[in-house]
């Protein structure tokens, strides 16, 4: 962190960020780069710099597959006044796809 804009204190000069830059924005290789403070984070002290830089892309990619195509929505909490579904019951469901046969060796 180089630099702070105005009314951000989340972060201070010389700390260690890292985050997904918009993608409309342009710059993410750039050595330095204005970026919104909502999409950075401290950067984990266990990691380094090129690990910490695969974080954000790979949690989104995560949140997508999850939210945009798993249909995957917030479970509720214990304040919430949304009904839980009921637990399933029996057995769990079977796969009705048969398995691959194996190829068969002829003999000569």
């Amino acid at each position: 962190m180089a630099e702070l804009g105005e009314g951000v204190t989340d972060f201070a000069p010389g700390e260690e960020v890292y985050g997904l830059i918009p993608f409309v924005r342009d710059g993410a290789t750039a050595e330095y780069v204005t970026v919104p403070a909502a999409v950075l984070a401290a950067k984990p002290r266990s990691h380094d710099h090129e690990h910490t830089a695969a974080l954000p892309l790979a949690g989104l990619t995560v949140w997508q597959g999850l939210v945009t195509h798993a249909g995957l929505t917030a479970a509720p909490s214990a304040t919430s006044s949304t009904p839980r579904p009921p637990p399933a019951t029996g057995p769990p469901p079977t796969s009705k796809r048969r398995p691959t046969p194996r190829p068969r060796r002829v003999q000569p």
